[in-house]
């Protein structure tokens, strides 16, 4: 449960960059319920670099770390990723305009829906580059479409919301 605070502990770089001891303390922290915990890091910067690797390679402790930051590949942070055996990094990358036609293409393919050049790109403009929520939204529309397999504007108008520009940050 990511809501549980005894399992799980949010940190933001802010808090570990003005007390590392934070960190540490957090890391090396046992549920009070048994269970292994979960320490998550937001928004982490390569500050977090030189203090991570000697916590890592003092603690015994069990608790998964997951960090989440923007990063460039040459970033420290994303190096030790890299290098170290038992820390991983998973780049996760926004679609671009053309990444959002090829998935939308591939997607009407296979669920077998006919689309004109300009309802596709109607549909297109209204996806958005987290490949997550232009998922949800294909899927509404399949699920809106029925036995109907040929896509009008009129479809895109009515079930497909403009999410071209939102975020999850837009909707917290």
């Amino acid at each position: 449960d990511v809501y549980d605070a005894f399992h799980v502990s949010y940190l933001e770089m802010s808090d570990i960059s003005s007390d590392v001891g934070t960190l540490y303390a957090e890391y090396n922290a046992q549920s009070l319920m048994g269970g292994r915990r979960v320490v998550v890091i937001k928004e982490a910067t390569n500050l977090l670099t030189k203090p991570l690797k000697e916590m890592l390679s003092s603690s015994r402790s069990d608790s998964l770390l997951v960090i989440t930051s923007s990063l460039k590949t040459k970033d420290s942070l994303a190096v030790m990723a890299k290098d170290e055996s038992d820390f991983y990094g998973i780049g996760c990358y926004d679609d671009r305009d053309e990444d959002i036609a090829t998935f939308a293409s591939k997607f009407m393919s296979k669920n077998g829906f006919s689309i004109d050049n300009a309802t596709f790109q109607l549909l297109c403009s209204r996806l958005s580059n987290d490949r997550k929520i232009s998922a949800n939204e294909l899927d509404k529309l399949i699920t809106y479409m029925g036995n109907k397999k040929n896509i009008d504007i009129s479809d895109i108008q009515t079930v497909i919301s403009d999410t071209s520009a939102s975020s999850q940050a837009d909707l917290c």
